[in-house]
C-alpha cells in the first residue's frame, strides 16, 4: 500500500510539473533538444542511453526543461571464493533498461555563453531488471544456476552542472539516483549513478 500511495504521489507530482510547464510555453520562447550519454553505477557497469528535452526560460534562471530518456545497462561481475577448501568460480549478471520521465531546474543557465549552471531535478521512471547468478567447481556434477526477471516502478533524483560549449551544444555530467519499487533477485532497489552526455540544442 505504502508503494502504491508513493507511486501515486510521483504520478501526480510530474502530472503536475507537466501542467506548469504546458503554462510556461506560452509566455516564453521554448528550446527543444536530444541529449546522449554514457553512465555508470557504484559496480562501475556502463550505460548508453539517449532522449530528448524541451527547454524554456533562460537568462540566469532558474530555466525549466521537461524531458524523457532511456538507458540500457549492462554489468558481469565475476568472483572466485573459497569455500570448505573448495574454489568456487562464479558470475552475476545484472541487466537494466530505464525509461525516466523527468523535470529538471537549471540555475544560472546562459545557454549563449560558457557558464558553469546547475541542475536539480526529480521524475519517474520504469524499469526492466535482469539478475543471473552462475556457480561451478570442479567437484560439482552440475553447476548452480539462478535468476530473476521484473519489471518495477521507481523514482528518480537528479543532480548535476553543464555548461554551453557552442551555441547548440551543451556538456553534462548529472548524478541520477534511482528508486525502485521492487528489484529483481539479488538487485539493489536504489541505483546511485553517473552519467556525462552531450545534448544538442535546435535553437
Amino acid at each position: 500500500m505504502r508503494r502504491q500511495s508513493d507511486l501515486r504521489l510521483c504520478v501526480l507530482g510530474v502530472a503536475c510539473v507537466m501542467a506548469l510547464g504546458a503554462t510556461s510555453l506560452y509566455s516564453q520562447s521554448t528550446t527543444f533538444a536530444i541529449r546522449g550519454g554514457v553512465g555508470t553505477d557504484i559496480k562501475l557497469g556502463i550505460g548508453f542511453g539517449i532522449g530528448g528535452a524541451a527547454i524554456w526560460g533562460s537568462g540566469g534562471g532558474p530555466a525549466f526543461e521537461f524531458g524523457a530518456d532511456i538507458y540500457v545497462h549492462h554489468l558481469t561481475d565475476p568472483y572466485t571464493e573459497e569455500r570448505n577448501g573448495v574454489s568456487v568460480n562464479g558470475e552475476d549478471k545484472e541487466g537494466l533498461v530505464v525509461f525516466a520521465v523527468r523535470a529538471n531546474a537549471l540555475f544560472n543557465y546562459h545557454p549563449s555563453r560558457k557558464s558553469v549552471y546547475f541542475i536539480l531535478g526529480a521524475g519517474f521512471v520504469v524499469a526492466h531488471l535482469t539478475w543471473e547468478e552462475n556457480e561451478n567447481a570442479p567437484n560439482w556434477t552440475r553447476p548452480y544456476h539462478d535468476d530473476a526477471e521484473v519489471t518495477s516502478a521507481g523514482n528518480i533524483v537528479n543532480l548535476g552542472v553543464g555548461i554551453p560549449l557552442a551555441s547548440h551544444l551543451d556538456l553534462r555530467i548529472e548524478t541520477p539516483m534511482l528508486f525502485f519499487y521492487s528489484a529483481a533477485g539479488k538487485g539493489s532497489s536504489f541505483a546511485p549513478t553517473a552519467t556525462v552526455g552531450l545534448a544538442f540544442r535546435f535553437n
